[in-house]
């Protein structure tokens, strides 16, 4: 669960980089310059190269944070019943034990 934890961080980390990474070549234009039809074009397919990067990174990243959610569901399942076997087990063997004696 932990290297699960890890990896979650890490894509996080990787979309937050991107994401100011991009904000941060163009926060330095001039509004002329923003008018260019070049630039604008570029801005563009350069947006939207990203955003598109973006998604795939928030939709991985939400993929395995419920994969991460499912596996500690199961297991916390999977530890319950395991307790309830042990408590099954416990009382039988203390009834049996009661009718050892009792004998």
């Amino acid at each position: 669960m932990l290297k699960n934890l890890k990896t979650a961080l890490r894509k996080e980390r990787l979309i937050n980089l991107l994401f100011y990474g991009f904000l941060g070549r163009y926060n330095n234009l001039r509004i002329d310059q923003l008018k260019s039809e070049e630039l604008s074009t570029s801005f563009k397919s350069e947006f939207d190269r990203h955003i598109k990067s973006f998604e795939l990174s928030v939709e991985d990243l939400c993929e395995s944070n419920v994969m991460m959610v499912n596996n500690q569901w199961r297991q916390d399942l999977d530890l319950l019943r395991m307790g309830d076997k042990v408590k099954d087990d416990l009382s039988s063997e203390l009834t049996s034990t009661r009718l050892i004696l009792l004998d």
